[in-house]
């Protein structure tokens, strides 16, 4: 059973592949010569300059908060990573109108201190906001990564660099960051993927990626075949990365059996109000910033009396989740289960196809699903046809696709902590196997079916690229509102559905990382058991 569920899942890899061997379109010399090379090197520029980016600011916050203690060090902990709940394509509306002639920045440079118009005028260049915007939003991936990494390391190596007369600069060049390598090259291939999946962001700036090209090949030539082209190159660019993952992160240092947890130095006067500062400064522009401007447009719309409804909009997120959250912990507690009960070693392997089909951008996978259903479309009844391609069915199956490795995860990580004890100590009293599993392992998975089932919902109502491509017509969810609002320049509309999406992401990033980002690493222990890294909530 299970090979067949990655069967089906993995299968709109196929059209992909054979899209390499069929005879190119007519449209695909006019691509090559315009659009592929130019968008290739944007899309690697963006996403190499952001990791570098967002594994400095990551690993610096991780290691202050580690290895010191300053006032109000917890709480700044858990706020920092906050910025991750707002989408890069919010926060590019966002900042557009914050940085605008008419936004609260030129505004108050012009009133406030009677700065002329051309001197009060800020303009940055779209490649810079968009390698900045994506920094400020995605670092608490490293961030994450790297604290968990931190909390398992052994104190006495950073006191014995101090004792031998290292200074902080000194320790974390040279003692925390190769300790930490794995983690902070994990976090940053991390970054990287989410910028290569990224449209939303790079679609309102007018920048050209791989993304943009696919939707450009499809929307504005209509040449499926083109853009299943496109995706595949995209495809094998994906699959060379993660072999440089592998490569870079496969060097580690020998681990420690109980390490002494790292012990925070307190910190005084204005070593202790930069520690400080260094935290509210994503707080302020990842997490204030945003809702203030969220507000404001919203305050604007009410006051217009064009807020536009959100019931509808609202509903369908509310379906696509609640059917996809539960689909996704469904098919990943069945993988997970078979994969570690199950015969052969082939059934292992089946969990890190999933895991590998996550760093897939949606836009490549809701072209490989466009490639499969098309073909179906002339030679299916009417009746299924309809049911097909007129109701949400696509955007469910590429939900699963793309998203089964949220529950994959998370429950195979429970239940690798379980081990097989458990289920085998049932079979000992007389239990069956199956038995033995519903009634013994499956209440124990229950915190971690609920923490993917919440993660995974978070997921789908911020998935935009995968639901633009694959919606049936007038299907808008929240995402594809917000999104469509800001592309017609109509921001105090997008702000209602934007808040929705973000609320929702901010309560679930709280509870999730409630352990991990308020506690201090003496209070758990030093140690972390799930994994080679505080996997981040998505």
């Amino acid at each position: 059973m299970a090979a067949a569920v990655t069967a089906i899942f993995i299968a709109p890899a196929a059209p992909l592949i054979w899209s390499l061997l069929a005879p190119p379109s007519e449209h695909w010399a006019f691509i090559v010569r315009h659009w592929l090379l130019a968008d290739a090197l944007t899309t690697l520029a963006l996403a190499g300059i952001t990791a570098g980016l967002a594994a400095g600011l990551g690993t610096g916050l991780a290691w202050l908060y580690t290895a010191y203690d300053f006032p109000f060090r917890r709480g700044l902990g858990r706020l920092a990573p906050l910025s991750l709940a707002v989408p890069p394509y919010i926060a590019a509306f966002l900042y557009v109108d914050f940085l605008s002639f008419t936004g609260p920045v030129q505004s108050f440079l012009r009133d406030g201190l009677g700065l002329p118009p051309q001197a009060a005028y800020v303009h940055l260049p779209p490649a810079a906001l968009a390698v900045g915007l994506y920094t400020l939003f995605l670092f608490p991936y490293v961030y994450w990564f790297v604290l968990g990494d931190l909390a398992r390391q052994d104190g006495a190596v950073i006191e014995s660099a101090r004792l031998l007369g290292a200074g902080p600069g000194r320790t974390f060049v040279r003692v925390v960051v190769p300790m930490s390598r794995r983690a902070i090259v994990a976090g940053a291939f991390f970054v990287a993927f989410e910028v290569l999946g990224d449209y939303g962001l790079a679609a309102y700036l007018g920048l050209g990626t791989l993304s943009t090209g696919i939707f450009r090949a499809w929307y504005q030539l209509g040449d499926l075949r083109s853009a299943e082209r496109i995706a595949a190159g995209f495809l094998l660019l994906l699959f060379g990365l993660v072999l440089a993952e592998r490569a870079l992160g496969r060097k580690r240092l020998p681990s420690v059996p109980r390490p002494r947890p790292i012990r925070p130095v307190p910190l005084r006067g204005w070593r202790a109000a930069g520690a400080v500062a260094a935290f509210l400064f994503p707080i302020a522009f990842g997490v204030l910033v945003p809702l203030y401007e969220l507000g404001r447009l919203l305050r604007f719309a009410v006051q217009a009396g064009t807020v536009g409804s959100v019931v509808a909009p609202l509903r369908h997120t509310l379906a696509l989740t609640v059917l996809g959250a539960v689909g996704i912990v469904a098919l990943g507690t069945l993988l997970s289960v078979v994969g570690r009960h199950g015969p052969g070693r082939w059934t292992a392997a089946f969990p890190r196809i999933f895991l590998a089909a996550y760093a897939v951008p949606g836009a490549v996978i809701a072209i490989g699903v466009l490639g499969l259903a098309e073909p179906l479309r002339a030679h299916l009844p009417p009746a299924i046809g309809a049911f097909l391609f007129g109701t949400p069915l696509l955007v469910l199956y590429a939900y699963h696709t793309r998203y089964l490795a949220v529950g994959v995860e998370a429950i195979g990580s429970a239940g690798a902590r379980l081990g097989r004890r458990t289920v085998e100590a049932a079979r000992l009293l007389g239990a069956g196997p199956l038995q033995a599993i519903w009634r013994v392992e499956f209440p124990l998975l229950r915190p971690a079916m609920g923490s993917a089932a919440l993660v995974a919902a978070v997921e789908l109502a911020k998935e935009l690229p995968l639901t633009l491509l694959l919606r049936p017509f007038d299907f808008e969810t929240l995402a594809t509102a917000a999104f469509r609002y800001a592309a017609d320049e109509r921001l105090p509309q997008a702000a209602l559905p934007s808040l929705v999406i973000v609320g929702l992401a901010m309560a679930a990033t709280l509870g999730l990382r409630s352990g991990a980002g308020a506690k201090p690493p003496e209070a758990r222990g030093g140690r972390e058991e799930d994994g080679d890294g505080a996997g981040p909530a998505r």
